[in-house]
């Protein structure tokens, strides 16, 4: 036998031994994977996981309004709202407000979320306060500004 094949075959067998002895610290590698635990989701992780899912299933939306997740927003005392606006997959803006009444469950139409982000955002110093008349006014606008045959599939042009 060569030297080459028996320095090889030293070689096989010193890895056989190795892995031999890896087998048998088995146990002494399992405490240390249970502490090594996942950490747990924060309401902050299971809303982008939430939105970035259901951005993926409606991919000619830009805009989505939901109930905030508990815990998402920190100190809040009523049950909010948030208003997701996506830029590019995987890239997305939230904004908070609470109402004087329950919004319906249903989905919003694209043009009322996309007036109301574009609201909450022009009046995010001045209290949260938004005129009803101007709510009216920037959701008509939105609505009428969209064109069936442009090839947005009938979304307002996007100006942020």
């Amino acid at each position: 036998m060569s030297r080459k094949k028996a320095y090889r075959c030293k070689g096989r067998v010193k890895a056989q031994a190795n892995m031999k002895s890896r087998q048998d610290d088995t146990q002494l590698a399992v405490p240390v994977t249970e502490q090594i635990a996942a950490p747990t989701p924060t309401p902050g992780d299971l809303a982008q996981d939430l939105d970035g899912d259901w951005f993926r299933s409606h991919p000619y939306r830009s805009h989505r309004i939901r109930r905030a997740i508990p815990g998402e927003v920190p100190g809040a005392t009523t049950p909010q709202y948030a208003i997701v606006r996506q830029i590019l997959p995987g890239l997305r803006i939230r904004q908070y407000f609470d109402t004087a009444v329950p919004l319906p469950e249903d989905e919003a139409a694209e043009h009322i979320v996309h007036a109301l982000y574009d609201l909450l955002w022009k009046y995010r110093g001045r209290g949260g306060l938004i005129p009803d008349h101007e709510v009216f006014e920037c959701v008509r606008a939105y609505a009428t500004g969209s064109d069936a045959d442009h090839p947005c599939h009938g979304k307002p042009p996007v100006v942020h």
